[in-house]
């Protein structure tokens, strides 16, 4: 239960904060978060990227992590971490680039809400498939940008 003397920490974790409409879709939510009530953050997992500059850093918390290309075993360790230092009510991850080391660091830090957002990338590899549905089935609430999304989700994943 989140006290109400406190503000609503969510960390948002992006792969990088490269030029792209969702990392500016990230960097816009949190920019515009009401600060009265929530103390927004981002961990993008690997460092560097255009729109690192437009990070309000007055205001939002930025992380960068120096994740290697490919399967990095150390992420979820780190993200546990930063996750048991910076004590975020929410964390919401972004895409499949964040998905499964995001969601084990959250689950191992206790963090009591996990979001996921999809933004329009269909990983329909069986493994992928199987990965999604099984982490999905754990998570509070997954999000999808808009209603073809969801449809395509539904058929490719059958989620």
């Amino acid at each position: 239960m989140i006290e109400s003397n406190l503000k609503v920490r969510v960390m948002h974790l992006v792969h990088q904060l490269a030029l792209g409409g969702m990392e500016n879709g990230v960097v816009n939510l949190v920019n515009h978060h009401d600060f009265t009530y929530f103390d927004p953050m981002i961990c993008a997992l690997t460092g560097g990227g255009a729109l690192t500059q437009r990070v309000n850093r007055t205001k939002v918390k930025l992380i960068e992590l120096n994740k290697s290309s490919g399967n990095d075993l150390r992420i979820p360790i780190q993200l546990w971490r930063i996750f048991k230092q910076e004590k975020p009510h929410i964390v919401h991850t972004h895409a499949w680039g964040t998905l499964c080391e995001g969601v084990i660091g959250a689950k191992l830090a206790g963090v009591p809400v996990i979001v996921h957002g999809e933004h329009g990338t269909i990983e329909c590899k069986k493994r992928n498939v199987w990965v999604q549905k099984g982490i999905w089935r754990i998570i509070d609430q997954v999000l999808s940008v808009s209603d073809v999304l969801r449809k395509e989700l539904a058929a490719e994943i059958g989620f």
